[in-house]
């Protein structure tokens, strides 16, 4: 009957220790609900919006793409 009990006893500290990796995980970042789009004049403001960030985005992406062409031998 020990002998159970100690597998049983491994067998559920096996489990919490994977369990525990999961204590550490951090969640998502959480979006908040965007307002509903009524007149034209909003619509366009939010595609400027959208349009302006694209534009970073890009920007961003392009000069960590250098980056790594400096830093890597890449070809076409």
């Amino acid at each position: 009957m020990s002998k159970n009990l100690s597998i049983t006893q491994l067998a559920a500290a096996a489990a919490l220790s994977l369990l525990a990796g999961c204590v550490s995980v951090k969640p998502g970042t959480v979006v908040a609900p965007v307002a509903p789009t009524t007149t034209k004049e909003d619509a366009a403001r939010k595609l400027e919006l959208v349009k302006a960030e694209r534009a970073r985005a890009e920007g961003r992406f392009a000069a960590g793409e250098q980056l790594c062409y400096t830093k890597f031998f890449t070809n076409n």
